[in-house]
């Protein structure tokens, strides 16, 4: 999610006097895979991917993530497997009518 939508977001629950506790999410769910296929598109790369299956990543990565070259710990691994998404909350439509999509916001932070 955006941090200026985060910024809006807080500072219209102040003003609303709204309480509670919010999933701030941005409007569309990624996959790992997407996310990287979308930095690359705005960085203007072409780079393969090599898909793995679990079951190897499952014997792999427990192997390699002590070395201190390791692409991914353990910990990375086991929430990439897991998943950290979470659905728009009602209550923030108020608040955030048209919150930004990342497509929007990386090319202005990944372009230097």
């Amino acid at each position: 999610m955006y941090v200026g939508d985060v910024a809006e977001a807080f500072v219209g629950a102040l003003e609303r006097g709204l309480e509670g506790t919010y999933d701030l999410v941005g409007p569309k769910e990624y996959s790992f895979r997407e996310l990287l296929q979308l930095v690359m598109e705005v960085l203007g790369r072409r780079k393969p991917f090599l898909s793995l299956p679990l079951w190897l990543m499952d014997r792999l990565v427990p192997l390699l993530s002590p070395l201190p070259i390791s692409p991914l710990t353990l910990d990375q691994y086991l929430m990439l497997k897991e998943g950290n998404t979470a659905p728009f909350p009602e209550a923030l439509r108020e608040l955030l009518p048209a919150p930004q999509a990342l497509e929007e916001v990386l090319p202005r932070y990944l372009r230097c």
